[in-house]
């Protein structure tokens, strides 16, 4: 198909450096490298201007859409931050290095395709299953259109239903509909086709879904609807569930709790009634609530990352807490270690997560978080006590901890809470560790790990606030310097995803310290001041690097 994306050609004449995966690309006087490491962009100098260059690691690459025409076209790279880059040339290039970047921006996991089973949904279908993820394709002329990618690991649920002869595959995914369903050239977004709208069975795809416009209950996520014929739908969603699992075996697992409809694998959880199928990875799930009414049964209800619920009917309190261990151990937290678990304000912190009771006159549930989906862990200390709070990557807070009269159980429980996640290698004690905008062992210090970045700012004479933010919800850094004509100030910019930045109180706090206007984007950003020896260039390039890091080690874990 013309949106296929085609490997590079084996007889390339041009030598290749090791670090490169593609001959560099000039477009208008800019030279893309399509490197190991990320993408080099060096634009040409002039006389009246000097040329640059800078390196875009491949996680901070937003998204890579793909608009073509007949015989040419325009690869467009949106960074997480700052404007986008414009690669425009022949359709035969563009698809060649659209695939070397797809490649790249799913941290180089691909799988095997069984091309006799993907042959099956049509002669030229919307959506393109590769090894390494999807195309997803718009038409919008006669031959014209644009392509967008999404990786496996960005697919969270899929679901395939039948009926007498026809059936549909319904993939869910964590891109925006933004990202895919761009405007038309008025401005406006297209309309969603009606829900009772027929489809042809030998048509291959629907076209994207598209909310109403009408509706701001928080983002909405890109859904793929594979229509076709019973018997071919059948193999490719067992094609899939392969692809979405990557590495991982799917094989059932011997000491999983007996739920009925659900079978458990080292994958996911596969549910299957006798209309439809469902499939949910380990690594999809955010959170797990367990509930009994006065009437009925219980359910043990799974969230996923995009907040959308499956539940499962007929689940004891026994089997909650088997599925509960076996969560932990599947989705990729470690031993205990030996350390013993604390309760603080009824939630049960323990080396597999946090335990959240909520109770009710008729009814009571838990809600259980794993250490994976607690990306932030922020403290208010007071004059006398203070707060502890846990936020998640979807912006949900809880509190676990409060004192009025001492600081020691804010502090002890922050320890904990610090070892219990990250085993140690969180601590300012580590080799690794590097401070900036303060003196070390003062309570205004950041402290830069492995894993973690401590953000502290000063709310008072003699209070202040810590925020622990992991790693992985790094999405850029920069620097910059504000302030007034005689005196400025170096601003070090850390951002973060956009819900969890807007849950956490020392964003705020920050933002006050300073003269700078927060943009208007998808992320948050936490604003640092910095002192007048910190080299702010040497510490952005430090948290990015360890940030690849430490997204690359927990991406390996579900793979």
């Amino acid at each position: 198909t013309p949106l296929s994306p085609k490997e590079p050609a084996a007889d390339n004449k041009v030598k290749l450096d090791p670090d490169e995966l593609y001959p560099p690309v000039k477009v208008r006087g800019t030279t893309f490298r399509i490197l190991t490491r990320g993408l080099q962009i060096t634009t040409k100098g002039s006389c009246f201007k000097r040329g640059t260059q800078s390196l875009l690691p491949w996680d901070g690459l937003h998204k890579c859409d793909l608009q073509f025409g007949c015989f040419s076209g325009t690869l467009i790279l949106q960074p997480r931050t700052g404007e986008p880059h414009i690669l425009s040339g022949r359709i035969a290039m563009l698809r060649e290095v659209a695939n070397v970047i797809y490649q790249q921006m799913n941290m180089g996991h691909c799988g095997k395709i069984e091309p006799e089973i993907v042959r099956k949904l049509g002669k030229s279908p919307k959506v393109t299953i590769l090894g390494n993820g999807l195309v997803v394709k718009k038409k919008i002329g006669c031959c014209s259109g644009v392509a967008a990618f999404v990786p496996w690991g960005s697919v969270v649920f899929a679901e395939v239903a039948q009926g007498w002869c026809s059936g549909a595959i319904t993939l869910k995914t964590m891109i925006h509909q933004d990202d895919v369903a761009p405007p038309d050239k008025k401005g406006a977004q297209p309309v969603a086709p009606a829900a009772d709208s027929k489809t042809n069975a030998d048509a291959s795809t629907k076209a994207l879904a598209v909310p109403d416009p009408t509706h701001h209950e928080g983002p909405q996520f890109v859904s793929v609807t594979i229509p076709g014929k019973k018997e071919a739908l059948q193999e490719v969603f067992g094609l899939i569930v392969k692809l979405m699992c990557s590495q991982s075996e799917d094989a059932e697992v011997e000491d999983a709790p007996k739920i009925p409809k659900t079978t458990m694998t080292k994958a996911g959880i596969k549910v299957k009634t006798r209309s439809k199928e469902q499939f949910l990875p380990w690594r999809s799930i955010s959170s797990v609530e367990w509930s009994k009414p006065a009437i009925g049964s219980a359910t043990l209800m799974l969230t996923d990352r995009i907040g959308d619920e499956m539940g499962l009917r007929g689940c004891g309190l026994d089997e909650y807490n088997a599925f509960k261990a076996l969560y932990a151990r599947l989705g990729g937290e470690d031993d205990s270690g030996g350390h013993q678990a604390i309760v603080r304000k009824n939630c049960r912190i323990a080396w597999d997560g946090v335990s959240v009771p909520h109770k009710s006159l008729c009814s009571y549930k838990y809600s259980f978080y794993p250490w994976s989906e607690i990306d932030a862990c922020e403290m208010e200390v007071t004059c006398f006590g203070g707060s502890l709070v846990l936020v998640t990557e979807t912006g949900e807070r809880f509190v676990v901890c409060t004192s009025r009269f001492s600081q020691r159980t804010l502090f002890e429980a922050m320890e904990k809470i610090r070892y219990m996640k990250y085993h140690g290698a969180a601590s300012p004690d580590t080799t690794t560790a590097r401070f900036f905008a303060g003196e070390k062992d003062t309570p205004n210090v950041c402290v830069l790990t492995d894993v973690s970045l401590r953000i502290a700012a000063k709310t008072g004479r003699y209070s202040h606030i810590v925020c622990y933010l992991d790693l992985q919800q790094v999405r850029g850094i920069g620097h910059t310097r504000a302030g007034g004509s005689c005196c400025k100030h170096t601003y070090l910019l850390v951002y973060v995803n956009r819900l969890m930045g807007a849950a956490v109180n020392i964003d705020n706090i920050l933002a006050k310290d300073s003269s700078l206007r927060k943009p208007e984007a998808d992320e948050r950003v936490l604003m640092v001041k910095l002192r007048k020896g910190d080299d702010a260039k040497s510490i952005a390039q430090d948290i990015m690097t360890r940030s690849m890091a430490r997204k690359q080690s927990e991406s390996s874990r579900f793979n």
